[in-house]
């Protein structure tokens, strides 16, 4: 008897795990994920590094729909690029980043059937980052985002403006650890986003 109960909730793991979703990138809700961006970036900070992996799990999962396996898998190829670059220094291989970066973005292609390149997407990604830890002008910071959102989402740079906008303010809002009007930026971002998104 215990091994048929045992077998039978094996069995319900392994269908939930693999059981087929539907996957939108835009099927996130924008308070949410400001929320939980908010959440793993201070983890980040803090070298919550499992917890951190969950949080994006939750992204994964609960935002974009991915099926448990994919999120897991996804999750924690951008929690360990964004290791990496926290503790990176000037002579660090840059692939360490990018690898990791670019499979999550190749994994988020599969579940969502995007159209982009993987590694130059993780590339622009990274010339983001190092964008906003060397204080790089605003202009510069929004110009690049939107374009990366152009390729993921479709369109051109320009409707993304506005979204890069919010992006950029949120991200240095992050990087002083100034917690709740990155939030509130991100929140922003998340919701034009969707506009701009469908506006194509």
């Amino acid at each position: 008897m215990i091994k048929k109960l045992f077998l039978v909730a094996l069995l319900a793991l392994v269908a939930y795990c693999y059981w087929p979703r539907d996957p939108d990138l835009l099927g996130y809700q924008p308070a949410e994920m400001a929320a939980l961006q908010v959440q793993a970036a201070r983890q980040a900070g803090l070298k919550q590094w499992f917890a951190h992996w969950v949080t994006f799990i939750k992204i994964y999962s609960g935002q974009y729909g991915f099926p448990p396996i994919a999120a897991m898998g996804t999750a924690m190829d951008r929690s360990q690029a964004i290791f990496v670059f926290r503790r990176a220094t000037d002579d660090i291989d840059s692939d360490e980043i990018v690898n990791p970066l670019a499979e999550a973005y190749d994994s988020i292609k599969i579940q969502t059937d995007r159209k982009y390149d993987p590694k130059a997407m993780a590339e622009m990604e990274l010339a983001i980052w190092r964008l906003i830890k060397d204080g790089a002008k605003d202009e510069v910071v929004i110009a690049k985002i939107s374009e990366q959102l152009a390729l993921i989402y479709g369109g051109t740079p320009k409707q993304y403006l506005v979204t890069a906008q919010f992006f950029a303010v949120a991200l240095r809002e992050a990087q002083a650890s100034n917690w709740s009007p990155a939030q509130q930026n991100l929140q922003k971002a998340w919701a034009n986003l969707k506009t701009a998104a469908r506006r194509k």
